[in-house]
């Protein structure tokens, strides 16, 4: 049968049978509920029974009814466990036989109303836990003397643990547990228990718990056979339920009091902003962990990315590379080509230019990246065709490749005695000529084959095309040309040809043209992609 039980008030404790089809409350002698409360009305409330439930609703009292933390102003339907307060009376609503002899809500309970019920002794406590948890975070040890306090000020205590989340995870770790007896089992707690005070963000104060038709189900519930228990939530910042901390008994004797149910309720502040700032700072030092090994790889990579530019008489080289994040997936290098017979060029004659674009960005990214490098250079130390070293390329990636990743790449031969150029595309952008008559090329895009990493068995062919004085070559990848404004409008290809158009003779100026519009393009924008851009000249 549903029932009301009265929390405080003239009779603490009590419990009326709702087995009317309407309940009157106030100070009246009609009434089926007699409150002798000054701050109560004659006919203050009255709870009715209908198909749905049972509703309260305020009578036009003097001083109104309050359901949990708002005052009626229409009739509301009552839930297992509301709180309902007329006056200075207050009485806990159940309809399935709950024994909770009290509740707080965590989120409204003021400082102000705890502190005025406290005992010398108990605030004391409070503020001896604030201290020992005031910039802590080492939690584990503190946890513990928080349980001592308790235990010391709480005598009818007989166990106590203090149940965590697991960060990303659902289930629950035991960071804190004590025994008023040295021979006690270990914990057992209740998932029902835990699950409800979370869930509705309040404070339970429970007698003969194992009879309640909510918890006395748990089998947990029923091993522990717990008198009284008090449960209080922890919490984060935003006030997500992060854990518990219980203190129950199972002397018979032994009972917990409102005012104990208000303690925990204080003590639960400091130790879940303790909880909070050991949380922050785990999580700061992983943020360092990262930024450190980030650094670290952006500094190996760096070294793999070539700091001096070819020395090639007759020609002029300009680089400029920028990964969007600590470590990117762009790809650049020169290489020197040896000569398979004498007399050998000093300097070299004849280099090779790489430029790629691993699919992603990143550490994975980096990782394949630094892989591309190594396994071009020593390709081009043993192998003169520039055709049969992407084939190669392509048939180790294919035959290794653990995830979807692919890389765009394109390799280019510049022979300085012939001054040709030998074009071999995997999926790249073409290098774009500017004839010294102002003309604009794209080399290679039509004979491009797929990406590295896509089909084991494709045949990569060479474009050739001759390099005249006043010609400007340039490579680049997508973060160029994929370059986004702030209405997320690209920089494009066109405007990458008309930039080199019209850009200086000079191919230092040419590149600082390009690497200009871009930055104007994007007006302050979040760089997207890694970007890479080369130049170079014959003069």
């Amino acid at each position: 049968m549903p029932w009301l039980k009265m929390l405080k008030g003239e009779t603490p404790g009590r419990t009326f049978p709702l087995n009317k089809e309407v309940t009157v409350l106030g100070r009246d002698a009609a009434c089926e509920i007699v409150l002798s409360d000054h701050g109560v009305s004659k006919r203050h409330a009255k709870i009715s029974s209908k198909d749905d439930g049972f509703h309260i609703e305020d009578l036009l009292s003097t001083n109104g009814t309050k359901v949990g933390n708002r005052y009626l102003t229409e009739i509301r339907r009552l839930d297992d466990g509301d709180p309902i307060e007329i006056g200075d009376t207050q009485f806990v609503f159940s309809e399935t036989g709950s024994t909770i002899l009290s509740v707080l809500d965590v989120s409204s309970t003021s400082e102000r109303q705890i502190v005025m019920v406290r005992p010398e002794e108990k605030l004391h406590a409070i503020l001896e836990i604030a201290r020992e948890l005031g910039g802590t975070i080492d939690l584990d040890g503190v946890l513990g003397k928080v349980l001592e306090t308790l235990f010391r000020i709480l005598p009818q205590a007989g166990r106590g643990f203090i149940l965590l989340k697991v960060e990303g995870a659902d289930h629950l770790i035991l960071r804190a547990s004590k025994f008023r007896q040295q021979d006690a089992v270990s914990p057992t707690f209740s998932r029902t228990i835990f699950n409800h005070v979370t869930r509705e963000g309040q404070a339970i104060l429970c007698e003969d718990i194992g009879a309640d038709d909510r918890f006395g189900d748990s089998p947990s519930v029923k091993e522990s056979q717990i008198r009284t228990m008090i449960c209080v939530p922890l919490w984060d910042r935003e006030r997500h339920s992060v854990g518990v901390i219980q203190i129950d008994t199972q002397d018979e004797h032994g009972r917990f009091e409102e005012d104990d149910l208000e303690l925990m309720v204080a003590i639960a502040g400091p130790v879940s902003v303790a909880i909070e700032n050991s949380r922050l700072h785990a999580l700061a030092v992983k943020q360092a962990d990262m930024e450190r090994e980030a650094h670290d790889a952006r500094a190996v990579q760096l070294a793999i990315i070539p700091e001096k530019m070819p020395h090639l008489p007759g020609y002029e080289f300009w680089h400029f590379y920028e990964p969007a994040r600590s470590v990117g997936g762009d790809y650049f290098d020169y290489r020197p080509i040896p000569k398979s017979e004498p007399p050998f060029a000093q300097p070299p004659d004849r280099w090779a230019i790489a430029i790629g674009d691993v699919s992603g960005k990143g550490m994975p990214a980096a990782l394949l990246m630094a892989r591309l490098s190594s396994e071009v250079r020593l390709l081009i130390q043993t192998e003169l065709n520039p055709a049969r070293v992407v084939d190669r390329l392509n048939r180790d990636l294919c035959a290794s490749r653990t995830d979807e990743r692919f890389i765009t790449f394109l390799l280019v031969l510049l022979d300085g005695e012939r001054h040709e150029l030998r074009v071999v595309n995997a999926g790249h952008m073409g290098p774009m000529i500017r004839r010294s008559d102002g003309r604009i090329e794209v080399i290679g895009e039509e004979q491009s084959g797929p990406p590295l990493g896509i089909m084991e068995d494709q045949v990569y062919g060479a474009m050739i095309t001759s390099i005249n004085s006043g010609d400007v070559v340039l490579l680049y990848t997508d973060g160029v040309n994929e370059a986004l404004d702030n209405e997320g409008r690209l920089f494009g290809i066109e405007l990458l040809k008309q930039t080199l158009a019209t850009a200086p003779v000079e191919v230092g100026k040419v590149g600082d043209s390009i690497l200009n519009a871009v930055r104007h393009h994007v007006a302050g924008r979040t760089q997207s992609d890694d970007i890479t851009l080369l130049c170079f000249g014959r003069s």
